[in-house]
C-alpha cells in the first residue's frame, strides 16, 4: 500500500484563518462619500447593482454589477457613489499563521468577474441563519478569496519556516502588547536574542521588532474599532503605563489619536 502525505500543505490549511469582523447588505446612493480610508481588514464587496468608484493610489476602480472586489487591508483609498449601488461586504482577515493578513501590503483593488447565479447564492445564504447556510456561505468566500489571491499574486510568499519561528508565531500573538520584546520571546524560547533576531530576518525579510510593532498596532487598530471599551481600558490591555502613551504611540502610525481614528471609522460605518 502506498500512502502520500503533503503535511505542509495540511499544515497551512489548519493554521490559515479566515475572520470576519462585519458584514451587511447596502444601498448606497450619493452619501457613500469618503476619502482617506484605511482600514487594519480587508473589505470584500458584491456588487449587485449600481455602480460606485474608488480612488487609490494606482487610479481609479469602478465598482460595477456582477463583481466581487477585494480592497486589501492597510490600503489608503477613497470611495464615492453618484447614484446608487447594491453591495454585499464582508470586512476579512485571512491571517497567515505569523498572524498577518494575506493581502496586507497589496497596492490595488482586486475584481472578480461573478455570474447571476452565484451572486444570487451568496445574496440568499447571507439573509439565512443555520449551520449548514453558514458553512456554504464560508465554502463560497473561501473559494472566492482563493481567486483573488491567485490574482493578487499574494499566494506567493513563503509560508514555510523554520521550527524556531514556527513556534515563535502563537507566543508572539498571545502576548501583544507594549511589553513584548525580543528579549522577551528569546528568553521563552530559550535563545539568544540574536539568534532569534537574525533566524526571523532570515525567513521573512523583516526585523523582528517591525513584526511585533506591526502586530500591535494592528491589534490596537481592531479594538478600536470593535470593541465596547474605552481608550483607557485598551491602553491598559495592550500594556501602555497610560493613555498618553497609547495615543502618541497610535498618532505617530495613523496621524490620528485613538479618539479620532475611532469616530471617524464609526462616522464611515454609518453611510
Amino acid at each position: 500500500m502506498d500512502i502520500k502525505r503533503n503535511p505542509d500543505l495540511i499544515s497551512l490549511i489548519s493554521n490559515i484563518r479566515l475572520e470576519i469582523a462585519e458584514a451587511g447588505l447596502a444601498m448606497l446612493d450619493s452619501r457613500w462619500n469618503n476619502s482617506d480610508v484605511r482600514s487594519p481588514f480587508s473589505r470584500l464587496y458584491y456588487i449587485r447593482g449600481g455602480e460606485g468608484t474608488l480612488l487609490l493610489p494606482s487610479g481609479q476602480c469602478c465598482l460595477s454589477a456582477g463583481s466581487c472586489y477585494l480592497i486589501p487591508a492597510g490600503l489608503g483609498y477613497r470611495y464615492q457613489c453618484d447614484d446608487w449601488m447594491e453591495q454585499l461586504y464582508f470586512h476579512i482577515n485571512l491571517y497567515l499563521p505569523n498572524g498577518i493578513d494575506l493581502f496586507f501590503g497589496c497596492q490595488d483593488c482586486y475584481r472578480l468577474p461573478v455570474s447571476d447565479q452565484q451572486m444570487q447564492q451568496v445574496y440568499q445564504l447571507y439573509q439565512k441563519s443555520d449551520a449548514a447556510s453558514a458553512l456554504r456561505l464560508k465554502s463560497a468566500l473561501l473559494s472566492d478569496i482563493a481567486n483573488l489571491i491567485e490574482l493578487s499574486g499574494a499566494g506567493a510568499q513563503v509560508l514555510h519556516y523554520s521550527p524556531l519561528l514556527t513556534r515563535l508565531f502563537p507566543v508572539a500573538q498571545r502576548n501583544i502588547s507594549s511589553g513584548c520584546t525580543v528579549k522577551k520571546l528569546a528568553e521563552e524560547l530559550h535563545v539568544s536574542e540574536s539568534t532569534l533576531s537574525k533566524r526571523f530576518r532570515q525567513e521573512t525579510g523583516l526585523t523582528l521588532g517591525a513584526y511585533l510593532d506591526h502586530l500591535l498596532f494592528t491589534r490596537a487598530c481592531q479594538l478600536l474599532l470593535s470593541s465596547p471599551m474605552s481608550i483607557g481600558e485598551i491602553s491598559e490591555q495592550l500594556g501602555f503605563c497610560d493613555q498618553f502613551y497609547f495615543a502618541r504611540y497610535f498618532k505617530n502610525h495613523q496621524q490620528q489619536t485613538p479618539s479620532e481614528y475611532r469616530r471617524r471609522a464609526a462616522s464611515l460605518s454609518s453611510k
